[in-house]
């Protein structure tokens, strides 16, 4: 990961946020797998996690394709910004070894 693809995946957890009534599952499972989470066989929703990692599971329901509640939506939204920002700490520190 590096700030140019981090900045790329906030512009698209930005737009799943503005569209919140309309996300689809698939979207942010998308943004998910692309902050390096894996999907996981746990529980009866399709469940992703950063493996090796102290990140929570992180479960995003699929139902029939359809678009979710937006409280649902809003919920996975901020832990996909939650992870961003732990994303952003990570690079900070490795720059900072650097020094």
């Amino acid at each position: 990961m590096d700030r140019k693809r981090l900045a790329k995946i906030r512009e698209e957890i930005k737009k799943a946020r503005q569209g919140i009534a309309n996300v689809r599952a698939s979207h942010l499972a998308s943004i998910a797998k692309s902050l390096g989470r894996e999907e996981v066989k746990t529980g009866k929703h399709p469940t992703y996690s950063r493996l090796g990692s102290s990140w929570f599971p992180l479960s995003i329901p699929n139902h029939s394709g359809g678009t979710l509640k937006i409280g649902t939506a809003r919920s996975i939204i901020a832990q996909l910004e939650a992870d961003a920002d732990n994303w952003e700490e990570e690079l900070d520190a490795h720059e900072g070894e650097g020094d």
